[in-house]
């Protein structure tokens, strides 16, 4: 049995030297078992010949032997495996259907197929490019990069290019600059407004992802990564070092197509490296003038920046982002809420969970103020207190419990259990809800009651922040009178006849209480001119 089987592996094999591929159109599985034997044929020995295995396959002495191998490596080509393994396909361990050799690279896209080397000189842009633009035609893909450096003198460029995926070699965690990870590294012209890989179309670039690459700007791009008008877009675990300008730019065209929204970003690293460059910003995120696009919904988490003499994260032009487990080092102001060109939208609605810096967390003021962000740092690593210009609002929280609103503006609504809004657009809520409302105005803390569509209805009680009094009060725009109504024990602050505060600043019906009157101690009304007892209301002496 055994002869017969090695027999046929030779005989098989024979055939297949001989160039026979005329099996294949034949419908059958003798290609297939061909092949097969070809995989583990092994060329007679001496001992199979001396046996007279040689005599059943046509072989005749040592001689003939060794002209049949001749044969075999002469007529089976590499072209030849080439077409057998297309004709026959590959069956994946644990799949049931094989696939030729040929759609199975058809899913990927390596760079060094398309002719890039990868050694850090020579110029690879053209050839990832090229792998790019194919990826593009057959409708997306993954671009593959070795643990290499790929040398760019041009912008990689993916604008537009749905459904791209360029997949690099990262060393681990955030901070992917080290050997043996993916490296782009610009060797072309210096200028502030060069970038080294861009998606900046004039409609939205749908679901693009950037992963385990570093992007070295080496002190003459001016921008690392250009994000313009994405949607859908994950950008994980990706370095920027040396940008003069921006290290990651995200933003929109001004079309209503180009809002740049619902994004992932994570394990995102920066350095400026160069600490003349003159304040080189490592993340900014804006918008268009034009009110129709924005930067918003995008996710940011594990963000580490260190943009030393420069900025860390300016926001303009954008609204409802979201941070998470951010740390910015360096001198240069670590977090901008600015408000962008006349008549854009300010950056609002953006909130910061984890945020330590040791730079400052300012809110500028501008034509359209930035309002209504909020930032939870850690003051004790140490983050400096936030800054607030004037007309700008923000709100923060640090780690050890301490809440703070600042702004004209600024107030801490409160809603009791029975109110309960319609639609999110729609303040109004059931009729008779609790609602209220404390904030400061002029140096007067006041606490104020709503109406169940969230309008101002009345003033309950107001402290005066300057002169340290308070009032009790309901409001007169609402026709009520100035009241007082202590359920409990009222005390009132004592003074001597000399040391009585001055009656003519104090309003009439303002009451003291007198420590050493003549006739005893006991409670004065002021009368806007003069302390009388309230006992026969005479003047007190």
């Amino acid at each position: 049995m055994a002869a017969n089987k090695r027999l046929n592996e030779l005989t098989t094999a024979a055939a297949l030297a001989a160039g026979d591929l005329t099996l294949i159109g034949q419908g059958t599985n003798a290609f297939k078992v061909a092949l097969s034997a070809l995989k583990t044929f092994v060329f007679p020995t001496n001992a199979e010949i001396e046996t007279g295995y040689n005599a059943q396959v046509g072989i005749v002495s040592q001689g003939d032997a060794e002209a049949g191998i001749a044969a075999v490596a002469e007529r089976w080509t590499p072209q030849r495996v080439q077409q057998a393994v297309e004709a026959v396909g590959i069956t994946a361990t644990g799949s049931t259907t094989a696939r030729s050799l040929a759609a199975r690279f058809a899913e990927v896209f390596n760079v060094k197929d398309y002719g890039a080397v990868g050694d850090g000189t020579t110029d690879d842009a053209t050839a990832i490019q090229a792998a790019i633009d194919a990826a593009d035609t057959a409708g997306g893909g993954f671009i593959l990069f070795g643990p290499d450096i790929y040398a760019v003198g041009t912008t990689i460029d993916l604008s537009g290019k749905d459904h791209i995926r360029l997949v690099g070699v990262s060393s681990g965690g955030q901070n992917n600059m080290a050997n043996g990870s993916t490296r782009l590294l610009w060797i072309g012209s210096t200028s502030t407004s060069n970038i080294v890989v861009k998606i900046d179309h004039t409609a939205k670039t749908i679901r693009p992802t950037i992963q385990g690459i570093e992007i070295n700007c080496d002190e003459k791009a001016g921008i690392g990564l250009r994000a313009y008008s994405v949607e859908s877009g994950i950008f994980d675990d990706i370095a920027v070092s040396g940008y003069t300008n921006i290290g990651f730019d995200v933003g929109v065209n001004a079309t209503e197509d180009g809002a740049n929204h619902n994004c992932r970003w994570s394990g995102i690293f920066a350095d400026q490296v160069n600490t003349s460059a003159t304040a080189p910003i490592a993340m900014q995120l804006d918008g268009s003038t034009a009110s129709i696009a924005n930067t918003n919904f995008n996710s940011f988490q594990s963000l580490t920046l260190n943009h030393r003499t420069g900025l860390g994260i300016i926001l303009k032009n954008c609204d409802n982002n979201f941070f998470w487990n951010v740390r910015c080092e360096g001198s240069g102001d670590a977090l901008e809420f600015q408000a962008g060109a006349s008549g854009s939208k300010e950056a609002r609605g953006n909130v910061f969970g984890g945020f330590t810096s040791d730079g400052d967390i300012i809110a500028r003021a501008g034509t359209a103020s930035s309002n209504k962000n909020f930032v939870f740092y850690d003051s004790e690593n140490p983050t400096p207190t936030p800054t607030v210009e004037s007309g700008a609002v923000l709100s923060t929280l640090m780690y050890h419990g301490r809440l703070r609103l600042e702004g004209p503006n600024a107030e801490l609504l409160l809603l009791g259990d029975t109110f309960a809004q319609t639609t999110w657009e729609d303040k109004s809520g059931t009729t008779g809800a609790r609602a209220a409302k404390i904030r400061i105005s002029d140096d007067v803390l006041l606490f104020q009651s709503l109406s169940d569509a969230l309008a101002f209805r009345a003033t309950i009680f107001e402290i005066d922040l300057v002169n340290d009094e308070f009032n009790f009060k309901q409001d007169v725009n609402a026709g009520g009178n100035h009241i007082a109504d202590v359920r409990g024990i009222l005390s009132t602050k004592s003074f001597t006849v000399a040391g009585a505060p001055n009656a003519n600043t104090a309003p009439a019906g303002s009451i003291i209480f007198v420590s050493d009157e003549t006739g005893g101690a006991t409670l004065a009304v002021g009368d806007g001119t003069n302390w009388r007892r309230v006992s026969d209301r005479a003047i007190i002496a």
